[in-house]
């Protein structure tokens, strides 16, 4: 759904069915679109989560798969082979790369420009141990935004607060929750 200034909600995609369909806004279906995030081009990119894909809806309204191929599971590489494991909440960062919180995989990954999708940090395993890029692990990561300094700033589940630099994949924690 969109607001605008004045308080008016209008649909700027799905048809309220549960599925998976990309196409012209109305037309198109979600399975539970859990984080959102803008570009500086206007276009919307959503974390589908129930379908395992990340999904970009254009300024004109179309709704098109930007990663992930609908299996859950995990895999790095193309926009079309990458897979991802409940998404949760996803942030862009410079350059127009959109960053995920791949929650059931407990890592932070990274859509390129050209849709190549990597890892930036985490080992896949639970827990919480700081480190750089796969030596690192999270717990269900839930909630990233991205700071003008280049560092991206994500919310776990057991309250953690992990601060990643994206140039390196130095994970440090922040707080340390309940």
């Amino acid at each position: 759904r969109k607001i605008s200034p004045l308080g008016v909600v209008t649909t700027l995609a799905g048809s309220g069915q549960d599925g998976f369909a990309d196409g012209p806004g109305a037309d198109a279906t979600f399975r539970l679109p859990e984080g959102v995030a803008v570009r500086a081009d206007g276009s919307v990119v959503v974390a589908d989560t129930f379908n395992d894909r990340i999904r970009l809806i254009t300024p004109e309204g179309l709704v098109a798969s930007l990663a992930g191929s609908g299996t859950c599971g995990f895999a790095d590489g193309s926009a079309a082979e990458a897979q991802f494991k409940f998404p949760l909440k996803i942030a862009v960062g410079r350059g127009g790369a959109v960053l995920v919180c791949d929650a059931g995989n407990n890592r932070l990954r990274r859509i390129a420009p050209n849709g190549a999708v990597s890892t930036i940090a985490g080992s896949g395993a639970f827990g919480h141990l700081d480190g750089i890029g796969r030596a690192a692990t999270f717990d269900f990561p839930t909630s990233i935004a991205v700071d003008t300094a280049g560092h991206a700033v994500v919310g776990e589940d057991g309250g953690r607060i992990r601060k990643i630099v994206l140039a390196t994949g130095e994970v440090t924690t922040l707080g340390n929750g309940f």
